[in-house]
């Protein structure tokens, strides 16, 4: 069951909080949480998935940490359901965002290899060059 607390006391960390807009606070339990979030989503209108920081970030095969830098840069638009929750995002623009990503890594190999195949280096130099990267 839900117990009620002041704001301004410590907040127990991975719990999840209800604000009634007056200062009080209720921590819900996971179970709680899930049908509040699912309530708030479908009462919202939202008719497009979506997914958390670690989902997005199995998508897009990095780590939650890179996700969220990812966020906090403004590569991908994402939604908090309350002042400290967890942030989430349209699964469109996940996908759209590794797409995106994807053809701008394409192009940059495309210029790579236009600068390589114009320059004098020589397969073996250029191999080893890129042996020393690592």
């Amino acid at each position: 069951m839900a117990s009620i607390m002041e704001r301004d006391e410590t907040r127990e960390k991975g719990v999840a909080y209800l604000s009634d807009g007056n200062g009080c606070e209720i921590a819900l339990t996971r179970a709680e949480y899930e049908r509040a979030r699912a309530a708030v989503m479908a009462m919202a209108g939202e008719v497009c998935a979506h997914v958390t920081t670690g989902e997005a970030a199995k998508m897009l095969g990095v780590s939650r940490r890179t996700v969220m830098r990812m966020l906090d840069a403004g590569l991908i638009p994402y939604t908090r359901l309350g002042s400290h929750s967890y942030r989430y995002m349209r699964l469109e623009d996940v996908l759209e965002y590794k797409e995106s990503s994807k053809k701008a890594r394409g192009k940059a190999l495309d210029r790579l290899r236009e600068s390589l195949d114009s320059s004098q280096a020589t397969d073996e130099s250029i191999a080893d060059y890129l042996s020393q990267l690592g």
